[in-house]
């Protein structure tokens, strides 16, 4: 069979077209994150440029769902000016979201930033459903099917580059640069990929979006529908047992039945435009949402008990917030003969709750923040530690409530920060640490620390007779007269021996360590970052000599432990050596 290359050529042009065409804003976000990877990983940046180069590729992650909206909107106003009115309000969106919602990076920032990205893909689906005359259900499965055959074009593309660079480097004996696999990956995910996913959203309707495979209704009806039915049946027994035993479900049930309902709310979402087709489905949609209310309840009794004793967190406010729309979302299948639409209303209901858990006073990070307030005002109440910073002890508090406290205190020093917690303005937050012997690091008895060198330099290796690349761990060199010597790294000991005898032997980790204890409190990066330390390379630079040696010591990195007292410990380092024999 004939290939016509300059056909397939013409054909890859057309598909970049369409895709622009289809989602302009999209492809440039996504190509925008391609380079900011790019640069991010070769830009050689500051820890304060590297921080924005995160921000930015975050909010364009978030741009790309909400571009797609705006730009379906933008598609029905036949207005000129009206259309660049929304072109500029997405960009004028993204523009405060960066300085407003990515202030900074942390669990608060991502878990928004992802939660508003699913909150706009929603509602794509929903508008587009809509003004389209689509099957909700329908386009969302050609949506998640797109998104699917995405995934794997993703992995073969970039496994055939990867292979075929790989291969071209193994067999002309040329090495790559550090980290060229994971730049493949960059580019074929900002650049190549996405026109393939949106060339296959079009602008008006097509028969593909209104069609279900038979693949995916054989797999709800034989598959998930038994599975479903067979863990309710679990689920029955152990509410029997609840009612014999007279002990209230707590721990691990509410996770459990959170994703059980998930699972089965999603099924009765699908399973709709083909529910009659079916008697398996037909009698799951119609009785099934009967059945899944005393799961609920379950969970909701479970979830209730943690909350009452440990107050909310942003975990459980979303197992809470999701199971309520869970349970709504039954409801509605409870009476779905009243609702035309039923998949509409599921929808609007999941936006709805979704965007008031992110945002606004009633948000999971606002209700989570001023729960643990109340909870370290009961453990205050109850021993006075405030009213004697100087003289308390945590000693004498109960084990309990000491871990309790010390739970609160990490939450805010990891999840927000402790000016959230709410003290007296004559308590310095820092005398917390004496009060509960506490570092601020996690639940570890240690935290982890990388030591990097932050810009990048040039080895001079004049007069010496080795340049050792200690990612391999065993060399052999030889001297001017024929001496054989082998060259071991051990863990972070580099070790010379001729023969079986041991001639030197010096810890790179000493070295580091002492680096560490000079520079990490003067260092302006780390004051900012406590799990990284960025230091000049000529910081990074360690020599030394001996009778037959002499060496200079390039370390690249460092992985390390620091203690509560301040012990570190060098787990590992990667480095160069340069190496002279002077026998």
């Amino acid at each position: 069979m004939k290939i016509n290359l300059k056909q397939k050529l013409l054909g890859t042009v057309t598909g970049y077209k369409d895709a622009f065409f289809n989602a302009p804003f999209a492809m440039f976000f996504c190509a925008l994150i391609g380079c900011l990877a790019l640069i991010h990983q070769h830009g050689n940046l500051s820890q304060e440029s590297a921080t924005r180069v995160e921000r930015a590729a975050f909010v364009c992650v978030l741009g790309i769902p909400f571009s797609l909206l705006m730009e379906q909107m933008a598609s029905r106003i036949r207005n000129t000016l009206l259309k660049v009115a929304v072109w500029i309000a997405i960009i004028a969106f993204l523009v405060l979201y960066y300085f407003i919602g990515v202030p900074s990076f942390g669990m608060k920032t991502i878990t928004r930033t992802l939660g508003l990205t699913f909150v706009f893909i929603v509602s794509y689906v929903l508008y587009y459903s809509e003004v389209n005359k689509l099957s909700y259900e329908k386009f969302t499965l050609y949506v998640l099917k797109r998104l699917l055959f995405t995934g794997v074009y993703t992995l073969v593309i970039w496994g055939g580059i990867s292979f075929t660079f790989f291969a071209f480097s193994e067999l002309m004996d040329i090495k790559l640069w550090n980290e060229a696999y994971i730049d493949f990956l960059f580019v074929t995910l900002g650049f190549l990929i996405p026109a393939y996913f949106f060339y296959g959203f079009p602008r008006e309707r097509t028969q593909e979006e209104q069609d279900i495979s038979p693949f995916v209704t054989t797999m709800i009806s034989y598959i998930l529908i038994p599975v479903i039915l067979a863990y309710t049946a679990v689920l029955y027994l152990y509410f029997i047992r609840l009612l014999v035993t007279f002990q209230w479900p707590e721990g691990m049930l509410g996770h459990l039945v959170f994703w059980y309902g998930l699972v089965s709310t999603a099924v009765l979402y699908f399973v709709r435009p083909f529910a009659k087709d079916k008697k398996i489905t037909d009698l799951f949609y119609r009785y099934f949402p009967y059945v899944n209310i005393i799961p609920l309840l379950m969970m909701f009794t479970s979830l209730g008990i943690r909350i009452k004793a440990y107050g909310f967190t942003e975990p459980r406010y979303t197992v809470g917030i999701i199971g309520l729309w869970i349970l709504l979302s039954v409801c509605l299948y409870l009476f779905k003969n009243r609702f035309k639409n039923i998949n509409r209303w599921v929808l609007i209901s999941l936006i709805v709750i979704c965007v008031v858990s992110l945002i606004g006073p009633f948000s999971a990070y606002s209700t989570s923040i001023a729960s643990q307030n109340r909870q370290f005002s009961l453990i205050e109440e109850k021993y006075g530690f405030l009213s004697q910073p100087e003289t308390f002890k945590s000693e004498n508090m109960d084990d309990q409530d000491r871990e309790r406290a010390v739970s609160i205190l990490r939450y805010f020093d990891n999840n927000h920060t402790l000016d959230d917690l709410k003290l007296p303005e004559n308590i310095d937050r820092k005398q917390l640490r004496t009060m509960f012997d506490f570092n601020f690091y996690p639940a570890e008895p240690y935290r982890y620390v990388n030591i990097n060198s932050k810009d990048a330099h040039s080895m001079d290796i004049r007069g010496y007779d080795y340049l050792l690349g200690m990612y391999a761990n065993d060399f052999t060199v030889k001297s001017k007269s024929g001496a054989e010597y082998r060259i071991m790294m051990e863990k972070t000991e580099f070790v010379i021996y001729l023969g079986e005898e041991e001639l030197y032997r010096k810890d790179l980790g000493e070295y580091v360590i002492l680096t560490y204890q000079e520079k990490s409190q003067s260092n302006h990066d780390s004051s900012k970052d406590p799990y990284n330390l960025m230091l000049p390379a000529s910081d990074m630079i360690y020599e030394d000599k001996t009778e037959n040696f002499q060496i200079r010591f390039y370390v690249q990195s460092a992985f390390c432990r620091v203690f509560p007292d301040g012990t570190i410990e060098v787990e590992s380092l990667s480095c160069y050596t340069a190496l002279k024999i002077t026998e």
